[in-house]
């Protein structure tokens, strides 16, 4: 797929969802890295306390590492490690997520996206700050807080990306508000797109599956749920699944219903080998598994596939 990198409008920069996604990694994964210094997990040893003005972020990440601990079987390095993983992923999925939902109108008040109107702020920030204004001067204005409020409501409709997490702990606001910026540099059409989901795990990886290809390379071997999924998670480009399905779900269609108009509608149907014939039943009797759904891209094309019949 070719998509520029960046380029200059109106004297802002508009940025490709690739681009964006490694930035977006980088930044929230030293963040949360200077997040656990100041709660007073160092790189090589937990000091036992936070440094100063650490100590409410300690007694949030506390309990985690000592889980992880406890499940490394007393490897520190290894929970501070996947603590820095799994939030990173964790704040650039719920993000994400209110910023696809926004571009759809899902959410009645923008949390993500900035608007002229309410001073280059989101609509739910804007009526914050005025609420607080003492907080306008502050670095990153208090974002967390509006992003958590906003969290608690999802919570109750979409509780498996919104709900308790004991990885859900934002990282400083001022760098919280830097992912904001990335993710609203991409073109909202973008995020409109039904496969961009995929595409932002996808570019998410890279940098693991780069990693982990090389260690392998190395007669190193799949030592952890994290570099299983790096090496095995491999986003499927559009055309792929539309001739998977097409030859399929399609072709059991027209096996079944040899005279369907659906044949006109599956451009990578393909003639060979020729048809049989099987009896006939219903769309409502058809089942349908996707083992490895992922993001669900197969499973949206077979929903429009499902339609046509």
């Amino acid at each position: 797929m070719e998509r520029k990198k960046i380029k200059e409008i109106s004297g802002g920069l508009i940025m490709d969802l690739e681009t964006v996604v490694v930035a977006i990694r980088e930044k929230l994964e030293k963040s949360y890295n200077l997040l656990l210094k100041q709660a007073g997990f160092l790189e090589n040893c937990d000091m036992g306390h936070a440094a100063p003005g650490g100590e409410e972020i300690r007694k949030k990440i506390e309990p985690t590492i000592k889980i992880d601990i406890e499940q490394f079987e007393g490897d520190y390095s290894k929970a501070r490690e996947k603590f820095i993983e799994e939030a990173s992923f964790t704040t650039l999925n719920r993000l994400v997520g209110i910023k696809v939902m926004e571009c759809r109108r899902f959410i009645n008040r923008t949390v993500i996206t900035k608007k002229f109107s309410t001073a280059d702020k989101s609509e739910e920030h804007f009526l914050y700050l005025n609420v607080h204004p003492e907080k306008i001067k502050e670095p990153g204005q208090w974002i967390n807080a509006v992003l958590e409020k906003s969290q608690q409501q999802l919570a109750t409709e979409i509780p498996q990306l919104y709900g308790e997490n004991r990885y859900g702990i934002f990282p400083r606001d001022t760098d919280t508000m830097a992912v904001i910026d990335l993710i609203n540099s991409v073109p909202d059409e973008e995020w409109k797109k039904d496969d961009v989901i995929g595409w932002t795990y996808q570019y998410y990886q890279a940098k693991t599956k780069r990693e982990v290809y090389d260690y392998l390379s190395k007669k190193g071997k799949i030592d952890s749920h994290s570099k299983l999924i790096a090496v095995t998670q491999c986003y499927t480009e559009k055309y792929i699944v539309k001739y998977l399905l097409e030859n399929t779900l399609g072709r059991l269609w027209l096996e079944m219903h040899p005279h369907s108009q659906l044949r006109q509608k599956m451009p990578f149907f393909d003639n060979n080998p020729e048809l049989i014939t099987r009896s006939v039943k219903s769309v409502e009797d058809l089942t349908i598994i996707d083992p490895a759904g992922g993001s669900g891209h197969f499973l949206l094309y077979a929903f429009d596939l499902l339609y046509e019949m």
